[in-house]
């Protein structure tokens, strides 16, 4: 599993996503999602680590009306439940620092053995990230990150989100870097195919 940015879709593209088998799923069409590109995480998924800030990039090259949004995956497991309460609520508290905070989370459980279901974990990755560690407290679980938390656990479910990375495309279209065995060349040209087969429907 790897990276991807943006290009012209042109033949290699149209090539790739017409490929057999089909390399991407159908999504129940989400209309409030129609804008959104959406990375599905977790931080205790190494792929999710290794594309983490490459993606952040890559979404932001996206044209107009596409904005670029990484969403936890919700469900019914401590490290999803914890660590999107925990990433919604450095969100909401600074998100100037939350590429920072993200980095320090998936460092701390992967490779310094912290524990991903433990909020003790992400209070000190708040620390740590240079957020205020009272207004971090303050802010947990509080309305607007109840309301995110909330979208993402519909999202996970609406989307059948079985793997991660997962990128979802305006609420239409998902893929994965498994699809093409990881490879990263591979990987960016699909989903740059499939962004603008997307914008062109």
């Amino acid at each position: 599993m790897k990276p991807w940015r943006l290009f012209s879709a042109g033949m290699l593209a149209a090539t790739i996503v017409h490929a057999e088998p089909q390399p991407y799923q159908n999504l129940p069409d989400t209309p409030s999602d129609h804008s959104m590109v959406r990375t599905f995480f977790l931080f205790s998924c190494p792929h999710c680590r290794e594309y983490d800030a490459l993606l952040s990039r890559w979404g932001k090259s996206l044209p107009a009306p596409l904005s670029y949004v990484k969403t936890p995956v919700v469900v019914q497991s401590g490290e999803s439940v914890v660590g999107a309460i925990a990433y919604y609520t450095a969100l909401v508290t600074n998100p100037e620092r939350i590429q920072t905070f993200s980095d320090t989370s998936y460092r701390m459980i992967q490779q310094d053995g912290y524990s991903a279901q433990d909020r003790k974990t992400y209070d000190l990755a708040a620390r740590q990230a240079g957020y205020d560690p009272e207004q971090f407290r303050a802010h947990w679980g509080n309305p607007e990150v109840k309301r995110l938390f909330m979208q993402a656990a519909m999202l996970t479910a609406t989307y059948n989100i079985r793997m991660t990375p997962t990128l979802t495309i305006g609420g239409r279209y998902s893929l994965s870097p498994e699809v093409v065995a990881g490879n990263v060349a591979s990987f960016v040209q699909l989903s740059n195919a499939m962004v603008s087969k997307y914008l062109q429907e």
